[in-house]
C-alpha cells in the first residue's frame, strides 16, 4: 500500500525523536541552529489590565515535535481565585510564517506579529468556540540589549521588543470575557539551546513604569524604568521560593527593592498538552519544563525611603 508523503514525513521526524529521546542524537556533526531538534522561537506578549488580570498572548515554532517548525498559538486570562480563560491551537509547519526583521510569527491566519509600517502589536485568535484581539501599542521607552548565552547545546536568546505599551482589545471563550485595557510587555525569545531547569518572568507595570526580568535557566535579561527615569539593572538579582513572596532585588547598581505577593493561585496549565508520547520522551530528556503557572501580584517598590504599589505578574515554569 502506498504511504503519502505526510505519513512519511511524519514517520521520519517520529523517527529522529525516537533517536534523540534515546540520546543517540547528542553526538555527530554540528548542524544549523534552526535545523536542531531543539531549536525553538517564541514571542511572549504579558500584560497586566486595569483590573489586575494578567493577559497572555503567546506564539512559538519549535522543531520538538512530530514536524520540524510546527506552531502553537495561545492566548489566556489569568484571574485571582478563577478558572482562566484559555484558547489554544497547532498548527501545521506550512501555515507557520515569520515575519522579517523578527516582527512575529503568523499561524495561518492568526498569530502575534506586527506589520513593517506601523509600530503596534496585533495578536489574533479566531475560532468558532473562542476568540481574541490584542493590540500593543509601544509608549516609546528604549528597548534593552538583547541577552544571550550559551547553555545546553547551543544558544539561548531573550530580547525585550517592547519593555512597555499600552494594551487594548476583546477575548471570549466559553460564553466568558470582553473588553481588555492595560499595559504589556513583548518578549522575543529563542534558540537551539536548552537553558537548565526552571523558567521565571516578574514582571511590574504602571503609569511609565515598567520593571522586571526574565531567568530562563542560567541566564537573564533585566530592564526598568520608574515614573519615566531609566534604572541601571546590572545587579538585578530574583528570589523566587516555592511560596507566594518574590524579591527583585536592584542594588546596589539601584537602591531599589522590589517585593512581590502573589495573589490567590490563577491556575497552571499543561505545556504539554496534546503531545504525542514520543514528543513527551524527547522533552523528558531535553528536561524542559512541563507545567506554566501564571499569578496576578501586587509589587510593593522601596525605592530609597519611599515606598511604591503596582500590579504585577508572575510567571513559573517548572
Amino acid at each position: 500500500m502506498p504511504v503519502s508523503a505526510g505519513l512519511t514525513r511524519i514517520i521520519r521526524q517520529a523517527t529522529r525523536l525516537a533517536a534523540l529521546a534515546l540520546g543517540l542524537a547528542a553526538g555527530g556533526c554540528r548542524q544549523a541552529p534552526s535545523e536542531a531538534l531543539t531549536w525553538s522561537e517564541s514571542y511572549l506578549l504579558l500584560g497586566i489590565t486595569d483590573q489586575g488580570r494578567v493577559v497572555e498572548a503567546e506564539a512559538r515554532r519549535t522543531n520538538a515535535g512530530l514536524l520540524r517548525g510546527q506552531g502553537r498559538l495561545g492566548v489566556t486570562v489569568w484571574v485571582a481565585g478563577e478558572t482562566p480563560l484559555a484558547m489554544a491551537r497547532t498548527v501545521l509547519p506550512e501555515q507557520v510564517r515569520a515575519e522579517p526583521g523578527d516582527r512575529g510569527l503568523r499561524l495561518g491566519e492568526d498569530g502575534l506579529w506586527r506589520d513593517a509600517a506601523a509600530p503596534a502589536w496585533t495578536a489574533r485568535f479566531a475560532s468558532p468556540e473562542a476568540n481574541a484581539r490584542l493590540r500593543l501599542e509601544p509608549e516609546g521607552v528604549p528597548a534593552p540589549a538583547p541577552a544571550a548565552w550559551l547553555t545546553r547545546l547551543g544558544q539561548w536568546t531573550v530580547a525585550l521588543p517592547v519593555p512597555l505599551g499600552d494594551l487594548a482589545g476583546w477575548v471570549e471563550a466559553e460564553h466568558r470575557g470582553g473588553g481588555v485595557n492595560g499595559r504589556a510587555v513583548l518578549l522575543h525569545r529563542g534558540g537551539d539551546g536548552v537553558p537548565p531547569g526552571g523558567r521565571r518572568i516578574a514582571v511590574v507595570l504602571g503609569p511609565d513604569t515598567s520593571i522586571g526580568i526574565v531567568v530562563d535557566g542560567d541566564g537573564q535579561l533585566a530592564w526598568g524604568v520608574l515614573e519615566g527615569r531609566r534604572l541601571d539593572t546590572r545587579d538585578a538579582a530574583l528570589s523566587s521560593p516555592e511560596g507566594r513572596r518574590w524579591t527583585l532585588d536592584l542594588r546596589p547598581a539601584e537602591d531599589v527593592v522590589i517585593r512581590l505577593r502573589a495573589k490567590a493561585p490563577a491556575g497552571a496549565a499543561d505545556l504539554r498538552g496534546g503531545l504525542f508520547r514520543v514528543e513527551r520522551l524527547v522533552l523528558d530528556r531535553l528536561r524542559l519544563p512541563a507545567i506554566r503557572r501564571v499569578r496576578p501580584a501586587l509589587a510593593r517598590i522601596a525605592v530609597g525611603d519611599r515606598t511604591l504599589a503596582l500590579p504585577a505578574a508572575i510567571r513559573r515554569e517548572d
